[in-house]
């Protein structure tokens, strides 16, 4: 199963919060994609002395879990496998 091509725009269902950006499933690839809290919004901040507890609750108010959001690949990375 080939991997999106950089620079794709996919519709794409938030699946996991992180301290550190959301994990999302694209329809018609097997492996998520890691939106990074820096490419989530202009409109919000956090700080790194914030905790992993205050920066998930500020992503909360940008994407819950569920929700269908767009997406742009900016890069991929093979997993451990090579893949």
């Amino acid at each position: 199963d080939d991997p999106p091509e950089e620079g794709s725009v996919h519709r794409a269902t938030v699946k996991q919060l992180r301290a550190f950006g959301v994990f999302v499933e694209m329809q018609g690839y097997r492996r998520w994609g890691l939106v990074h809290l820096s490419q989530l919004s202009n409109h919000w901040e956090s700080n790194r002395e914030d905790s992993d507890e205050q920066k998930i609750e500020a992503i909360a108010g940008v994407v819950s879990e569920g929700e269908q959001i767009w997406v742009k690949v900016v890069e991929v990375r093979p997993d451990d496998n090579g893949r």
